[in-house]
């Protein structure tokens, strides 16, 4: 564990300043299940009619709508789910209080995973981010699986449309990176330029400052992550994060563009 009131504050809330980024992350598994649907036999597949061929015929030569180069829309996560890797949970809304030195402060449970879209303003749009604890004293969280995704992989999730409130579809995102960051580095990847689609970031701790040991496997973790740090990472004064981050599927871009 950290030693020193900085990073015992880290140790015990657990917390993040809104323009610093710093989040952390827990979680409890769950596996996909298996879809309960028969698979269409040549006994069971009915017989098109010669008009449904034709239909049929139309419709295959009518080309796909072009995929809309840039869609802006305001995610709030409601649920998380990341299969390979046995991640599903329910997304809740981070608390936000006033820190010791005035700022407003992002708390994180200690099991759980939260997002802080509802705080961000207009740093939310096309940025759904879900942070949690990856241990709490020493003790495996949900995020502790995090460092066994690998790019390519498919990350589901439920949100709400921060705007209006409504129910959005389950949208698809496909890992494209996997990086190890500081909060610094962190804050200029969430707070900077909007991208041109939607992206989700999952977040968890790597290692807490002034603690030489990693909370995640740290070969595991470099071997396959890029690292973006403002400064040395020996430097212990350093809190490291892990980010997944993850571009929505075309087919959810496609529902997104509908409306």
């Amino acid at each position: 564990m950290p030693a020193g009131p900085l990073q015992r504050r880290d140790a015990i809330r657990h917390a993040f300043r809104l323009g610093s980024a710093l989040a952390l992350a827990a979680v409890v598994g769950c596996d996909a299940q298996a879809s309960t649907e028969p698979p269409l036999t040549s006994a069971t597949a009915p017989i098109a009619s010669p008009d449904a061929s034709q239909r049929a015929e139309r419709a295959t030569s009518t080309p796909a709508r072009p995929l809309p180069t840039s869609v802006r829309r305001d995610l709030v996560p409601t649920r998380l789910m990341i299969w390979r890797v046995g991640i599903d949970a329910p997304v809740t809304a981070a608390e936000v209080a006033p820190g010791a030195n005035g700022q407003l402060e992002i708390e994180v449970p200690e099991s759980g995973v939260v997002t802080a879209n509802a705080s961000l303003g207009g740093h939310s749009t096309n940025n759904a981010w879900v942070v949690g604890h990856s241990r709490w004293h020493r003790v495996p969280q949900l995020l502790y699986t995090l460092p066994l995704v690998q790019a390519g992989d498919r990350m589901e999730l439920e949100s709400v449309d921060g705007a209006t409130g409504a129910r959005l579809p389950r949208l698809t995102f496909e890992v494209t990176e996997l990086v190890v960051t500081d909060t610094e580095t962190t804050a200029r990847r969430v707070y900077g330029p909007t991208p041109d689609v939607p992206r989700l970031i999952v977040q968890t701790s790597a290692r807490q400052t002034y603690d030489p040991e990693w909370i995640l496997d740290r070969e595991l973790v470099l071997g396959k992550s890029q690292v973006d740090l403002a400064g040395p990472m020996d430097d212990l004064s350093r809190y490291l994060l892990l980010l997944v981050i993850g571009r929505i599927e075309e087919a959810s871009l496609r529902v997104l563009a509908g409306g």
